[in-house]
């Protein structure tokens, strides 16, 4: 039950990797009446809403030359932007992003609806999936 509201143990402590801090009370931390608890479900519901946008999208990110790191970072080849993985859609409608997308040297993007956009799409939420069902 805790994994799923993003808790997990570190050694002899509570951490919370939605909001990225340690919980020193579960109780605190997840009653939704309380402060913290009301941050932490509007962090949950934000990240679930980011997640499942990249998991519909994302695989269109390096055509514009964005990825995401390890730690939990994006990276914007074209504009040399990072900031945390949650803001990447954000980050592609900037006027600097589409600035600088136009010029950059990033993977031609296939046509909408082509065989290999078709293929990229699919294979990217299987990936997700495969992901999903190995937690």
């Amino acid at each position: 039950k805790l994994l799923t509201e993003g808790i997990e143990r570190r050694g002899t402590k509570w951490y919370c990797d939605i909001c990225e801090e340690d919980v020193p009370s579960l109780a605190d931390h997840l009653n939704p009446v309380r402060r913290k608890g009301k941050q932490h479900l509007s962090w949950k519901q934000t990240a679930v809403q980011k997640v499942e946008q990249l998991a519909a999208d994302g695989w269109e990110l390096r055509y514009e030359g964005l990825s995401i790191t390890t730690d939990r970072q994006f990276q914007c080849k074209s504009c040399n932007a990072s900031r945390s993985w949650y803001e990447v859609f954000d980050h592609r409608t900037t006027k600097t992003h589409t600035k600088y997308v136009a010029y950059a040297s990033v993977p031609r993007r296939p046509a909408h609806g082509s065989p290999q956009a078709v293929a990229e799409r699919d294979a990217w939420r299987q990936a997700i999936q495969d992901c999903r069902a190995a937690r």
